[in-house]
């Protein structure tokens, strides 16, 4: 006896489905009436029975392999089939600041990351920008993400954005004084003051 296991689909993204189809053949025959079960690596949760394999529904995203075996153990598919879940579209995003104090005129570097309704990372999602007070340089340097320099000491609060997509609450940076960039000292007859 010899088991085979095919898919509906080898690409899918998470939360979508797809069917796992065994077949069983005795003597290069197919054989209908041998109870099947499916192994997936690793474990999804949702998983229902069909009469000839599996329906699935990952939505983690990464590689997974399917595999059909008889019920009583007798036969199984060593080699499986792989498939890949993507990330589905990006549901939130957020904003994480690599710092949350930096002197005035330094870089403060910002992440937008976004992430799927299952928790999924997307990577890269084309449209992520990033909403700052006035006065702050922003520089795209990539990857989703950003560069700040802000000149005056204050707080400044930074909103990461993918298309419609705002990130609720933000994050805020702290800028403090910087070192002195000019001095200046004065001095008289009666009083030496430096300032």
């Amino acid at each position: 006896m010899a088991l085979d296991t095919a898919l509906t689909a080898s690409n899918i993204q998470a939360g979508a489905s797809l069917s796992v189809v065994c077949s069983v053949r005795l003597s290069s025959q197919p054989v209908d009436d041998v109870a099947v079960q499916v192994d997936i690596y690793p474990p999804v949760a949702d998983v229902t029975p069909t009469a000839t394999g599996a329906s699935i529904t990952p939505t983690t995203a990464g590689y997974y392999q399917a595999r059909c075996s008889t019920q009583d153990g007798g036969a199984q598919d060593d080699e499986g089939v792989w498939f890949t879940v993507a990330p589905s579209n990006a549901a939130v995003v957020e904003t994480v600041p690599e710092v949350t104090q930096a002197a005035a005129g330094e870089r403060a570097y910002v992440a937008c990351d976004a992430y799927d309704s299952y928790g999924n990372p997307v990577l890269q999602p084309d449209g992520l920008g990033i909403n700052v007070s006035e006065s702050v340089e922003v520089t795209d340097v990539g990857g989703g993400r950003f560069s700040l320099i802000a000149t005056f000491v204050g707080s400044y609060t930074a909103t990461c954005t993918l298309d419609d997509l705002v990130d609720p609450s933000g994050e805020t940076i702290e800028v403090v004084a910087g070192p002195p960039a000019i001095t200046e000292t004065i001095l008289s007859s009666s009083d030496v003051t430096p300032t």
